[in-house]
């Protein structure tokens, strides 16, 4: 099902491995502070438990879930849908998932120790960067549910974002970048 705009609690989603490199902790702290706030929010984690003990902390967190690993079109599916991804991680040297994410038309939270934080350099309408700590997420994403265009309006950029990662877009940035070096003198 297509995302369309709505008025339900907004929905954010973590992809990847639950650990502690991956910021799970900053996460479940951040939207635990959220709902102290007294705001409302749905909050998905999908994939494999990389440290034992993750799981039981994303249940004991309100509006919180654990999806285990699922097939990567289901997982697109679910990315899709959802409003905003999270890699507020530590350390990440990339982050496929953020490019997977702007290719469905969502848009992203990352750290300032992802490297996908560098799509967001170039796009910067299509997410938010944010020091990997409780309270850079959590003003980051209160200000995402308090103004909600806000996160609307960045799918249109998190598209745009995405067409610089195909498989297309690489061969012509390539073909250009070898182009170039033949033609030097």
């Amino acid at each position: 099902m297509p995302w369309r705009s709505h008025t339900k609690p907004l929905h954010f989603i973590f992809a990847g491995s639950l650990s502690h490199r991956k910021a799970i902790d900053i996460i479940l702290a951040a939207f635990t502070l959220i709902k102290q706030s007294g705001l409302h929010y749905q909050l998905s984690f999908v994939g494999g438990e990389g440290e034992p003990g993750w799981i039981k902390q994303i249940e004991k967190t309100p509006n919180a879930r654990y999806i285990p690993g699922i097939p990567q079109n289901v997982l697109y599916g679910l990315i899709g849908e959802a409003d905003c991804l999270l890699l507020p991680s530590r350390f990440d040297s990339f982050g496929m998932v953020v490019a997977e994410a702007m290719a469905c038309g969502t848009p992203v939270i990352v750290s300032t120790q992802t490297g996908a934080k560098a799509i967001l350099e170039k796009f910067p309408g299509a997410g938010w960067i944010v020091d990997p700590d409780v309270q850079s997420l959590y003003r980051c994403v209160k200000a995402r549910i308090d103004d909600r265009a806000s996160i609307f309006s960045a799918r249109a950029y998190a598209l745009q974002a995405a067409n610089h990662f195909t498989w297309a877009a690489y061969r012509e940035r390539v073909g250009s970048y070898l182009e170039n070096w033949m033609t030097k003198e």
